[in-house]
């Protein structure tokens, strides 16, 4: 196949492949692979076994191994199981079968001894078992060093780290010390992400005061209009828990539905990778917040004494419980300082030791201690955890979450007007907190993140096409390289006779003969020259016929009986 026809090919076996897992049903992405990720896995593998069946393919060897380098590593880029473990072998099988068909002195299977052969496949098979057992060796050896990593330093957080229904306070630790990207944020600039609400405090862990089954809640399925609309892409898989702010009406979700509480939070209603979701910024209307309970003002006995005198002393002279509040907020954020250091050891608990003691802390103890003082003076309020939002991509005008960028904040009930509405309150000093504070994404950090949104773009255009959009792509191209090839027909029919465009091709003899010694292991190497070749053979007959065809094609020698001596040094096997 010439040049054009090669990449015709190439194109025709990617599109085929991306429609046929396209239209096998499975989810297009997910918590493994999914279909997009077997379509990136797949396809350079199926395109390099293409190439190998190609006499002179277009390109080097260094495309194919770069090709099966790609889909291994599109593999392992996800919790893939079993399906890594078969790129793998499709890896090295396509390296095997490009670099057999690009030798031109290789033997045929049939002319190798079977000891060869046995010896060839017991050294594949120590590889193969030599690699598995690393593998294997390395996986524990990990999992020992995370385990006595964990125990060393870690231990005071048990095992609850992060966002969940029960989280101790030095959850978030972890996290704000991680760069890993969790959400990008489009449209109007939004503060805080409110995530997961708790309001039951005891023994320095937080959690919910009353299980509730989730309410189902339909919502619009597509995107709102409007230039004002803000949208949340969640990076991760398996995370449930949707990020909405307190200020968000309008839902609307990539399922069409959320799972929500009583306190306003919200879940994605499968598991996977959660939906894409938008909205306003304003008062909710869907999603709503319940007004206050009992368990809003509840607090361990043995704190309520300590902390009501701390509030009182701090919010003396407030006639209102917003100025309370005020007061509460101003002193915590002036009188204390922020710090990822452990806690020293104290018999007290852990927020009164915090306010009494140390002095120090993060944000979850900022936002514990505000809810406490808060309920201490009869004002209800709560916890939060989620994500504040600063860092702005200048490329794209998109804002990036990190994992660093996790906070803890308060929500407390105040009445004005005779209504009452739950407000944020965040009493935690945000001079250490650089990365929370509106900023713009520098260096080669943003032109990655520009990269790594123009790919998912990518992804989701392919994800949107339909079989029957792919199939119409085949047949377009098929249409243009026939229109092509028909254009190029009429142009060489055209071209005037004697202007150095003919080309005669060499004798069918020659062709036996170079086909000949191929199967012997004799093959023309590529851009060899005639001459050199018949260095190389050794045998005098060979060489002989191959010079004399050489003179008489290219010098211009009458040399009698060229074809009859390729024929004879081409069965002969000396």
């Amino acid at each position: 196949m010439d040049r054009a026809t090669q990449r015709l090919a190439l194109v025709v076996v990617v599109i085929l492949v991306v429609a046929g897992i396209r239209g096998s049903g499975m989810p297009v992405r997910g918590p493994r692979l999914g279909a997009l990720g077997y379509g990136f896995a797949l396809t350079p593998v199926l395109l390099v076994l293409a190439r190998a069946w190609v006499d002179r393919p277009e390109g080097t060897t260094r495309i194919d191994a770069a090709l099966s380098l790609t889909s291994l590593l599109a593999t392992g880029a996800a919790r893939s199981g079993r399906a890594y473990l078969a790129c793998v072998a499709l890896f090295f099988c396509a390296l095997v079968i490009q670099q057999r068909s690009r030798d031109p002195n290789r033997l045929p299977l049939s002319v190798v001894s079977p000891r060869t052969r046995w010896l060839a496949a017991a050294i594949v098979s120590t590889a193969l078992a030599s690699s598995v057992l690393a593998a294997f060796a390395l996986q524990v050896v990990n999992g020992q060093i995370r385990k006595r990593f964990e125990h060393a330093f870690e231990a005071s957080y048990e095992d609850s780290v992060g966002f969940s229904d029960s989280v101790r306070l030095g959850g978030l630790a972890p996290l704000l010390q991680s760069d890993a990207v969790v959400l990008r944020v489009k449209g109007p600039p939004v503060e805080r992400l409110r995530g997961v609400v708790l309001d039951e405090y005891g023994g320095g862990r937080w959690s919910k005061a009353n299980a509730e089954a989730l309410r189902r809640t339909e919502v619009p399925r597509v995107r709102p209009d409007g230039a004002d609309v803000v949208e949340i892409r969640s990076i991760e898989p398996n995370r449930d828990y949707l990020f909405i702010p307190l200020e968000a009406r309008g839902v609307a979700t990539s399922e069409g539905a959320v799972l929500v509480d009583s306190v306003g939070g919200a879940r994605s209603v499968s598991s996977g990778t959660p939906p894409d979701v938008w909205f306003h910024t304003g008062p909710r209307d869907a999603i709503l917040v319940a007004a206050p309970r009992t368990a809003d003002l509840l607090m361990p006995h043995k704190l309520r004494a300590p902390l009501t005198a701390i509030a009182e002393k701090w919010a003396v002279g407030a006639r209102t419980p917003e100025e309370a509040l005020a007061a509460l907020e101003a002193h915590l954020l002036a009188g204390y300082a922020y710090s990822l250091a452990r806690q020293p050891p104290s018999a007290l608990d852990p927020i009164l030791a915090f306010l009494t003691e140390s002095g120090r802390g993060h944000c979850e103890y900022f936002a514990s201690a505000f809810v406490l003082l808060a309920r201490s003076l009869g004002i209800p309020a709560r916890i939060v955890l989620g994500y504040r939002v600063g860092e702005r991509n200048p490329y794209l005008s998109h804002y990036v979450v990190r994992q660093k960028n996790a906070h803890a904040w308060a929500e407390a009930f105040v009445r004005a007007d005779g209504n009452g509405a739950w407000t944020t309150y965040d009493p935690t000093p945000m001079g250490e907190l650089g990365q929370d504070l509106p900023h713009d994404e520098r260096g080669v950090r943003a032109v990655v993140e520009a990269m790594a949104v123009a790919w998912e773009r990518t992804e989701v255009w392919f994800t949107r096409r339909s079989v029957f959009e792919y199939g119409a792509a085949a047949i377009l191209g098929v249409v243009v390289f026939a229109a092509q090839r028909w254009l190029r027909t009429r142009r060489e029919r055209r071209a005037r006779p004697g202007d150095g465009l003919e080309f005669d091709p060499p004798p069918p003899a020659f062709a036996r003969f170079e086909a000949r010694l191929a199967e012997r292991g004799l093959g023309r190497r590529t851009g060899e020259t005639l001459e050199r070749w018949a260095d190389r053979l050794g045998s005098a007959d060979l060489r002989d016929a191959l010079l004399g065809y050489t003179r008489a094609r290219y010098g211009g020698e009458a040399v009698d009986g060229v074809e009859e001596a390729l024929a004879r040094a081409g069965r002969d096997p000396g």
